[in-house]
């Protein structure tokens, strides 16, 4: 990563992060997001600078500064204040001083289009020295309000390499090429040849293992004396295709000066081989016809400490291959710079989180922990996508804990290592079962003991450092991940594998736990996002190439960015000088009850604008205060007070980081409880409390309903375009009521808002409620989707507090509703506003804890490859000159630059923040000395159908110049084309299921069917979805029956139902008899076992007896049956008995049950109407109502039908 011509780059990779760049002069609502830096001008001339220098650069070596800009000038700007200059000013070691001669101006070029400038600082006299600040002027003859965004600054050599990570091992013996980047295992043919032909099942079998994986079989094709170039692209074509671990980005090359093909593995690791067998291994040059390895091996060496790959996003064999298929229609390779290069688990990991566990009704799905005590939990679910560098672990759960009984201990937390596990996965030779090994481990780290902690779940957030490949999986030991559970079948929403205890060396995985697909809650990544992809040519030789093409389409029109990422904008907190309460207890006799009053105070703003959404390790301050309790004792006629200075008594004060916001009624850390645990001195936990022995305290009450306001302002009283909001909860139940408004200015009208001025935002467009987009009019599939359209896209909510007309609650239907809900992301969108600020407001919440508020604003973007590719090339490899594209006139997805100097090495570098996808790279080479007599460089056979010989064609070439000339002849080959294809397996027997087609084998499991639903987030929807053809249709089918023998059952057809059960443990019964005269018959079973009986039918001789009744005995010592019920005349099932049945309709209960009131309830009563039976109970009352069964019953079904109506108080 660090061995490149760059002597400086900017690195705005990290949302709110300006890489040092935090000196901005005349420009406002400056910030970083979506790896773009950008500001809004307030002057003519603005600039921005560095508050730290960097790492010192010689300037004789680094000369090119380099920076990608784009302008949004203001609707009404006069043309004459369009800018047209900017400027670059430096400072040396030397001379520390800005001054107008360390500077250099440069045109600009301002459209809706990015633009990469471009400028050789060498030719200015004093760029000399050691350079080691710049300042950055965009424009110095603009106007205010022109919006700048900037995507990149560069100052690079143009023959000179160096490393600039200094952290890393090697760093002190680095030349170029770096020797830290480790060496890649490779084999190379022991048998020289030219032209390679492989026939098809008869020598297309190559057999390989790298690394240890276990042997993979690659099916090569049919090819006839394929040149060793060519071959080499089909070794990469078909091994790529496993796209697994090292054979992801697996190489291959033919070395002309031995004739020897050579592959090298996807990445460097230190004892990696590569070993190969099989017909194709013979054919190649690997094995001898004795079956003898006469290969070269050279073995892996892992690389240096500070190792990266020069690109974020590395391309595979078959996808450099598609991009030089001279295809340009269809795309080759589709780039999404907004993730992450690697990535394993759940992105949506804050949707993911719940602190409650509570069923969330926008997905029906709740959160429980895996139990991970002593065993290693291997998430199968998402596995790590790409090879590269892993840096960040987040994983939701809590740690096993030493003692679950003593909630007291010195830690919540066990002392017996946690553990987050990187596993490599290997090739099974059995169908039936899958392996694994042990790459690496890290304890998740203790919890620091002096600081306040959430007392809920949280989210760890373990930082990594390993070198991972592609299917690598992660697991979890001792570990207690939370994991989403279905609420129709209460299996856990996951794939996942369970292995007791650490085990070592390779061992089984065994069998999937359950078979979900969301997934458990965690989220692995490296540091870098998928910015740029580069792409290295050898041509092998010099070649007069005239022009070169590139082919693609950058897919965004607008850029996105949060404004309360910005610097200078922060949000926020009125609450409004409310208070809440507390019922306090003493704890021993003669101390005295009493309420206290606390002023309510927010805690962790910061976390509200620092882009990070997640509570990492729940730490709520580095110090703590408390003061619950002081003052004297007074009574106000209702209650004892004791605490006349509730903003000196304020509670517990958390001081220094924080994870999230809160306000401090919110309770978290309310009670230490009356028995302290001994010594008490030695608990932290204990102490870290609001209310401690001799005190014990109740929740806080006239707290839920105290009005919170968040507001950002936007500085200079500038007016923003805002379009889209979110908010990110740490506990999914939290507000239940919100409103959203933006501000118009102190003289932009009055709105309808809460203060004048401001105005609701209406109407929201979408409503996203953890990952799940609802759409205004559209009815969600989920159950209440009618109360969403009518709460969530209100503006302000409406009012759920219960409210009754004549004893009947009126909006039983809302309360229900919003009380049930659980999110733990929220987000709007909205028709672009026009404002000077914007604003959340509360006045119902049952959690204030917030991790992140967004609030988005965009600026259009002409979509193009121009300012995305930059192309450089060499003769030698010594030195590289930059190409100049420019964009085709007749072709909008194509872009051209010309060459000189026939060279033979080229770097491709594609750097874009938004999704492009390419389609070609091609060559326009210089044919002028050579045409045919039609003036023409390609001549087409006559005839030459695939895979036949025909009659040669004689072509004559003269050489009229009398110079002389290389003449190049290429027959094009279509060699191989993956279309797509992830996965190719063909199922029809165990060996051509181990080894897939396409990517890796298969492990075969018959599992229970698992139902799609949905509202489980399974199912797919507003995009192409495509279903499995019904093979089963117009087949026969047969039956494994009890008697372990497979006979005939019917043949199937589309769209008709297997009524067929095939229940091993159960019994037919068929009973024949003499003819005997009685109208009651009994039978059943008299051993000890009990028996369920699923139907029976009676014959009169061969006439079937369709209409008798039926008396159930539970017991065969009993008289005779008291349970009189009949059979299903289709199906012969036996019917319910109802033994107990009341749907209060005629006045009767008090005949048909007995009731009664617990003690002290003197005015308590039931009364009947309407078809329900409703209790009206005292204060704290207690109603029941009792029926005895007659004997003989041994189980039942109850079902009863109730509803809660909730007081006005």
């Amino acid at each position: 990563m660090y061995d490149t011509l760059h002597g400086y780059v900017s690195d705005f990779s990290r949302n709110g992060d300006v890489d040092g760049w935090d000196i901005y002069s005349n420009l406002c609502l400056y910030g970083v997001w979506d790896t773009v830096l950008f500001g809004t001008s307030l002057d003519r001339e603005c600039y921005i600078g560095r508050g730290n220098i960097f790492i010192p650069i010689p300037a004789e070596q680094y000369h090119m500064f380099k920076i990608t800009m784009k302008f949004t000038l203001p609707d009404d700007l006069p043309e004459q204040f369009i800018p047209t200059k900017g400027r670059l000013m430096w400072q040396t070691v030397a001379d520390p001083s800005w001054d107008a001669e360390k500077s250099i101006d440069f045109d600009l070029i301002v459209n809706d289009q990015w633009y990469t400038y471009v400028v050789n600082v060498g030719k200015s006299q004093y760029w000399q020295g050691d350079i080691n600040t710049v300042r950055i002027y965009p424009f110095t003859d603009g106007k205010p309000d022109i919006r700048i965004t900037v995507k990149a600054i560069n100052i690079d050599a143009t023959d000179y390499f160096k490393c600039g990570n200094t952290q890393c091992d090697f760093h002190t013996q680095y030349s170029h090429p770096c020797p830290g980047a480790g060496l890649r295992s490779s084999i190379t043919t022991g048998e020289p040849k030219e032209l390679y032909t492989i026939e098809l099942d008869v020598s297309d079998e190559l057999i390989i293992s790298i690394d240890g994986y276990g042997n993979e079989k690659v099916n090569l094709g049919n090819f006839t004396n394929l040149t060793g170039h060519d071959m080499a692209k089909v070794l990469v074509n078909k091994i790529s295709l496993v796209n697994l671990g090292q054979y992801t980005y697996v190489e291959s090359t033919y070395d002309e000066s031995q004739n020897k093909l050579i592959i090298l593995s996807g990445s460097a690791t230190d004892g990696a081989v590569i070993t190969v067998a099989g017909t194709a291994a013979k054919a190649l040059g690997f094995i001898n016809e004795l079956d003898e390895d006469i290969s070269y091996h050279t073995t892996g060496k892992s690389p240096a400490s500070g190792f990266d790959y020069t690109a974020s996003r590395r391309l595979k064999g078959f996808e450099i291959n598609a991009l030089i298929d001279s295809d340009t229609e269809h795309t080759a390779y589709y780039h999404n710079p907004n993730q992450f290069t690697v990535e394993a688990g759940r992105a949506d990991i804050s949707d993911s989180m719940s602190s409650s566990h509570s069923p969330r009704s926008i997905d029906i799905d709740y959160y429980r922990e895996i139990d991970g005590n002593n065993k290693l939990i291997i998430d199968g679910s998402h596995p790590i996508n790409d090879s590269g560098r892993l840096n960040m672990i987040k994983v939701n759960g809590t740690r096993c804990k030493d003692d679950d009984n003593d909630i007291f201990s010195s830690s919540r937390f066990a002392n017996s290592f946690s553990k987050v596990v990187l596993l490599r996965p290997l090739k099974s030779d059995d169908i039936a079962d899958s392996f694994a090994r042990i790459i690496n481990e890290k304890v998740i780290p203790d919890i620091d003991p002096g600081a306040v902690r959430t007392v809920d779940d949280v989210t760890y957030s373990i930082e990594v450092d390993w070198l991972v490949n592609k299917g690598d999986l992660i697991g979890f030991y001792n570990f207690n991940v939370l994991t989403p559970y279905s609420l129709n079948q209460h299996q856990p929403n996951a794939v996942y594998f369970e292995v007791d205890g650490m085990p070592t060396g390779k061992f089984s995985i065994g069998k999937p736990v359950a078979k979900g697909v969301i997934g458990i809650s965690f989220y692995a990544r490296s540091n870098r996002i998928q910015e740029n992809i580069q792409l290295e040519i050898d041509l092998g030789r010099r070649i007069n190439i005239e022009e070169l093409y590139v082919h693609g389409k950058e897919l965004k029109t607008n850029y996105e960015y949060n404004v309360a990422a910005c610097l200078d904008v922060n949000w926020e907190v009125n609450l409004h000088n409310d208070t809440h309460w507390h019922a306090v207890g003493h704890c021993y006799w003669g101390g005295y009850n009493c309420h206290v009053e606390h002023r309510n105070k927010y805690y962790g703003l910061e976390c509200l604008h620092d882009c990070v959404t997640t509570p990492d390790n729940g730490q709520q301050g580095d110090t703590y205060v408390s003061n619950p309790i002081g003052g004297s004792y007074t009574y106000d006629g209702v209650k004892s007070i004791r605490n006349d200075d509730p903003d000196t008594y304020s509670g517990l004060v958390t001081i220094g980081k924080h994870a999230y916001f809160y306000v401090n009624g919110d309770d978290e850390w309310l009670n230490g409880g009356c028995d302290p645990p001994n010594p008490v001195d030695s608990d932290a936990d204990y102490w870290k409390m609001e209310f401690k022995s001799p005190w014990s305290a109740g929740n806080a009450y006239d707290y839920e309903f105290d009005p919170i306001t968040f507001t950002l302002f936007f500085p200079f009283g500038k007016k923003v375009p805002i379009h889209r909001s979110g908010m990110y909860f740490k506990e999914s139940n939290n507000f239940k009521h919100l409103s959203v408004s933006y501000y118009l200015g102190e003289f932009g009208g009055v709105g309808d808002a809460e203060e004048m001025n401001w105005k609701y935002v209406e109407p929201f467009n979408t409503v996203t409620l953890d990952g799940i987009v609802l759409y205004r009019g559209q009815a969600s599939g989920n159950k209440r989707s009618d109360q969403y359209e009518d709460i969530y896209f209100a503006n302000p909510w409406p009012w759920a507090k219960p409210e009754y007309v004549d004893n009947v609650c009126v909006n039983w239907d809302v309360y229900q509703t919003v009380m049930n809900e659980r999110m733990n992301t929220l987000e709007h969108t909205f028709d672009e506003v026009e404002c000077h600020g914007f604003r959340y407001h509360t006045r119902w919440h049952k959690s204030t804890k917030i991790t992140e508020l967004e609030v988005f604003s965009s600026l259009y973007i002409e979509p193009s490859l121009l300012d995305n590719v930059t192309m450089t090339s060499s003769v030698y490899k010594d030195e590289w000159f930059e190409l100049s594209f420019t964009a085709d006139e007749h072709d909008d997805e194509k872009i051209q630059a010309h060459v000189t100097g026939s060279p033979r090495y080229f770097k491709l570098e594609i750097k874009s923040q938004d999704i492009f996808k390419l389609k070609e790279l091609n060559a326009k080479i210089s044919v002028e000395h050579l045409k045919s007599l039609e003036c023409t460089d390609t001549i087409t056979a006559d005839l030459a159908p695939q895979g036949i010989v025909t009659v040669p064609k004689e072509l004559v070439i003269e050489n009229t110049y009398n110079i002389p000339l290389n003449l190049v002849v290429d027959v094009p080959t279509v060699l191989f084309k993956q279309e797509d294809i992830l996965s190719w397996i063909k199922f029809d027997s165990p060996a051509t299921t181990i080894n897939a087609e396409v990517g890796p084998g298969a492990v075969v499991r018959k599992n229970e069917d698992y139902p799609l639903y949905v509202v489980e987030g399974q199912v797919a929807n507003n995009c192409y979805s495509y279903y499995l053809k019904n093979l089963i249709d117009n087949k026969t089918s047969y039956i494994f029956s009890n008697k372990f023998e497979w006979a005939f059952y019917r043949t199937l057809y589309e769209n008709t139902d297997v009524e067929y059960s095939n229940v091993p443990v159960s019994k037919h019964f068929r009973l024949e008899f003499d003819k005997v005269s009685s109208r009651y018959w009994k039978f059943g079973n008299y051993d000890a076992n009990s028996y369920d009986i699923n139907s029976f039918a009676l014959f009169n001789g061969l006439t079937f007896v369709e209409s008798f009744d039926i008396y159930i005995q539970a017991k065969p010592d009993a008289a005779s049956g008291k349970f009189k019920t009949s059979v299903d005349p289709e199906t012969g099932a036996v019917l319910p008995v109802s033994v107990v049945e009341d749907d209060f309709s005629n006045g009767t209960y008090l005949d048909y049950w007995n009731y009664g009131f617990g003690p002290g309830n003197l005015n308590s009563d039931f009364i009947e109407a309407k078809d329900i039976l409703i209790p009206y109970l005292d204060p704290w009352g207690i109603a029941y109502i009792r029926k005895s069964f007659p004997p003989g019953i041994v189980s039942f079904d109850l079902q009863v039908n109730f509803r809660f109506d909730l007081p006005n108080t």
